[in-house]
């Protein structure tokens, strides 16, 4: 049986948090409770600060299928935005196929986002593009986001809105979905409304 290794660390800002095999971890929710006490900018600065102490790396979890993704993007500027990339895992719920994660690169690092956005059903996958999805758009961010669809490929989302709704149902493996084109319409408007609404 192998151990994981895990460690408690104790930051100014963020509290107390756990390191899990060299890997940083907070809750996403109480990372998002501390932004809403300062301004952004100051925001941004402690995330980039604690990305250098923790080499590069830091992972915000969230138990949930429906995470406050959106608040915590709404508090980073998009200047500060490198990129973002959603991908797969399969290690963090064995009752589903797999579950979607999004990586948002900052100046010093990556926070990881992980969560339980899934699509075994179509209530879970509605929630992957209202929880995920859509606050990218509504930031203006589509292309800025890659899909990692392995180790060593990846593409940037499609421009065409209906297409890269069809490349994260792929992603999401919810394949019924992808090939229910009413499904796919719906999504694809309430995209095109978020992106419109902010404009």
């Amino acid at each position: 049986m192998q151990f994981l290794k895990v460690s408690s660390c104790q930051d100014f800002f963020f509290g107390s948090y756990q390191v899990v095999d060299g890997y940083a971890s907070l809750n996403l929710s109480c990372v998002n409770d501390l932004s809403e006490e300062v301004a952004p900018s100051f925001f941004v600065k402690q995330l980039n600060r604690l990305l250098a102490k923790e080499n590069g790396q830091v992972a915000l979890t969230d138990p949930t299928s429906c995470p406050e993704f959106s608040e915590l993007i709404e508090k980073i500027p998009n200047d500060d935005i490198g990129k973002l990339e959603i991908y797969s895992r399969t290690d963090l719920n064995p009752s589903v196929d797999c579950t979607l994660a999004c990586k948002v690169y900052l100046e010093q690092g990556i926070l990881d986002i992980r969560a339980q956005w899934c699509a075994y059903k179509e209530m879970r996958a509605d929630e992957i593009f209202t929880t995920l999805v859509t606050p990218i758009y509504t930031k203006n961010l589509e292309q800025q986001v890659f899909i990692e669809w392995g180790s060593d490929e990846r593409e940037r989302l499609a421009s065409e809105t209906k297409s890269g709704v069809m490349s994260i149902l792929t992603l999401a493996r919810a394949y019924q979905l992808r090939n229910n084109p009413e499904y796919v319409s719906h999504v694809v408007d309430e995209l095109l409304r978020a992106n419109k609404d902010h404009t």
